[in-house]
């Protein structure tokens, strides 16, 4: 089984993506994977979320990962997976995601927002978590100080990250993967704009290779 710490290694930069309408989801992966963005996080916030999973899934693209987010209880876990998702992501550790993904052997990065709640995740063997509302919290000086004491802990922040301050978070040693809504706007995906959505893929991943090169 991939581990969710595999998936944020080869992500580097994860999308967070909220779909509408399900013809929306080709187009925009396509785009994100021209880009070199191949791992992708729909989060369950619409109906077509599961729509979107399934058409994603059947396009059978043999590199795509999928991720379903937002996730809240066992039952959504199970409707995401059934509809083509390969790892689960929430928000903060829901206890009944938790049980279903060791039951059934799926990839699962639950969310942090606090030093005990990493120790938390920690103490149940988890070696990834996500960070969120990462901008609320601290940002990247959060991030630094949970290092210093959970330094086998990776993270992938989430939250009150764009273009402007994606370096900052990128540039943290135990930042592995840096989530985010900003390469996927909603007014592009509405338009159908999809070369710019390829376009900010492009630029996000060199930002944050040139970032950790610096580091």
């Amino acid at each position: 089984m991939t581990s969710a710490l595999a998936i944020l290694q080869r992500a580097r930069v994860m999308p967070v993506v909220t779909i509408n309408r399900v013809e929306e989801a080709k187009p925009l992966a396509d785009a994100l994977e021209q880009g070199g963005i191949d791992v992708v996080e729909v989060t369950l916030r619409t109906d077509a979320s599961l729509g979107a999973l399934e058409e994603l899934a059947k396009a059978g693209h043999p590199t795509r990962m999928l991720g379903a987010g937002t996730v809240l209880s066992a039952e959504q876990a199970q409707a995401a997976v059934a509809a083509g998702a390969e790892f689960l992501v929430s928000p903060g550790m829901v206890e009944e995601v938790h049980a279903y993904c060791r039951q059934h052997g799926v990839p699962y990065l639950p969310g942090i927002a606090t030093v005990t709640e990493a120790l938390s995740a920690a103490a149940l063997g988890y070696d990834a978590v996500k960070v969120f509302p990462a901008g609320s919290v601290g940002g990247p000086r959060f991030l630094e100080a949970l290092a210093s004491v959970l330094p086998n802990l990776a993270v992938c922040p989430t939250g009150g990250i764009n273009a402007d301050n994606l370096a900052d978070y990128a540039r943290v040693a135990n930042v592995v993967c840096v989530g985010g809504s900003w390469i996927v706007p909603q007014p592009e995906i509405r338009q159908g704009n999809f070369q710019e959505i390829n376009k900010l893929s492009e630029k996000s991943l060199k930002v944050v290779q040139e970032a950790k090169r610096l580091a």
